[in-house]
């Protein structure tokens, strides 16, 4: 049998209308002969009755809420997405099995709240698929071995589509989302970014590691090693998407196409702030061994022979503030910074590309505050204030030649 899993984020269920498309967009594959699983995220996003945030929001206050107990109430989210989206399917006319994750046969280990998935017995859904009935499942969790409920974290409703297709040899894992597909910048920041019509798995998750809020790295990493092609598309939208497998070319696509544009895109991440230490008053040893024991989730470090700095998001600011203070460490903090990524594939080209950024910074009298780069990426930090004038013109750089709204590779 063809197969199909598709993924509807939240704001592709939040509304009637939104799942009025998402409905047709599974009408047209059942139509073409393909058996569907579909994966829903909770409806909506922060404010929004059922959102995933919201329903943490409940509890917020509490000091004696397990972890093990929050995953049993966010994953409340999904169970009322999946049978408010099922009951749309049925009354269209179409048989539809509901399964919660556990019913799914997603085995998890017990690391609430962040759960890995260690293995899928997928007996239902398949039972279900051969009786061609849509299989609508509840993204975002699944269940230990002795049975409790577990969250897959951020993006694990992607990851569940992903694994899902995995395990069932699916054609495609579809990601419909809010925008066409795998865009060259943010469209909100840049009206004029195109939608990449093929890319690969590599620069896909480049892509999403520095800020593209399109499908979770993790989702990305299992569909590569496990080489399922992956499709992400717009919800309220006919467009074919951006497909992301193996290669960062349509195998259709004509001679003069394929040449790889010099990077695949710009990305972006706001609300950072840079913790900096002077290497002559402070070990940088100590500054090291504080995070490492803190847990503390770090950006990015940057180092010279006199200093050393690192950048958390907002959300560790404090915890990061109270470690060092505990060891008598005392940063120098810049806050409201923004992270700009350039991601690219040809390495041999990448001296000419950051000669070519840092002309844009000089121009723009922009400062920089820290920089690094990868095999893959460099990024650079900046005052968030700057963040949409310099996405804007590293765009115009890179991209000033592509009239067309989309993309042939990257």
């Amino acid at each position: 049998m063809k197969l199909i899993v598709q993924k509807y984020g939240g704001t592709s269920v939040a509304s009637h209308e939104s799942r009025l498309a998402a409905a047709r967009h599974i009408e047209e594959a059942v139509d073409a002969g393909y058996g569907v699983a579909v994966i829903v995220s909770a409806m909506g996003r922060k404010g929004d009755p059922y959102a995933t945030d919201t329903l943490l929001g409940t509890v917020s206050h509490s000091q004696v809420t397990t972890k093990r107990d929050l995953d049993m109430l966010i994953s409340c989210g999904e169970a009322i997405s999946a049978v408010v989206f099922a009951s749309l399917l049925r009354s269209r006319g179409h048989q539809v099995t509901v399964l919660s994750g556990q019913q799914a046969g997603i085995i998890t280990n017990n690391d609430y709240g962040d759960a890995r998935i260690l293995d899928i017995q997928p007996t239902l859904v398949t039972d279900a698929l051969q009786r061609r009935e849509i299989v609508v499942l509840m993204g975002f969790q699944g269940v230990t071995e002795d049975g409790d409920i577990t969250t897959l974290g951020r993006g694990g409703s992607d990851t569940t589509a992903t694994a899902l297709g995995a395990v069932l040899n699916a054609d495609y894992v579809e990601i419909f989302t809010d925008v066409d597909g795998v865009m060259t910048a943010d469209p909100k920041l840049v009206p004029n970014a195109s939608v990449i019509s093929n890319i690969s798995y590599a620069e896909s998750f480049g892509l999403c590691s520095h800020g593209a809020q399109i499908i979770h790295p993790r989702a990305v990493q299992m569909a590569m090693q496990k080489n399922v092609p992956i499709r992400v598309r717009g919800t309220k939208s006919d467009s074919r998407g951006t497909i992301i497998n193996n290669t960062s070319v349509a195998e259709d696509a004509p001679l003069e196409e394929t040449e790889k544009q010099e990077i695949t895109g710009i990305t972006q991440e706001s609300d950072l702030t840079q913790m900096s230490f002077d290497g002559h008053h402070v070990s940088k040893s100590d500054v090291l061994s504080t995070v490492v024991e803190s847990g503390l989730s770090v950006e990015f470090f940057s180092t010279n022979q006199e200093s050393l700095s690192f950048v958390v998001s907002e959300l560790y600011v404090e915890p990061s503030l109270k470690a060092l203070k505990e060891k008598g460490i005392v940063p120098e903090k810049t806050s409201e910074c923004a992270k700009i990524a350039i991601v690219y594939t040809d390495f041999a080209n990448k001296a000419n590309l950051l000669r070519r950024v840092i002309e844009i910074f000089l121009k723009l009298d922009i400062e920089v505050h820290s920089s690094g780069d990868s095999h893959s990426a460099m990024w650079f930090l900046v005052d968030k204030k700057h963040m949409g004038t310099c996405v804007n013109e590293l765009h115009k750089e890179f991209f000033a030649l592509d009239d067309a709204s989309v993309l042939v590779g990257s």
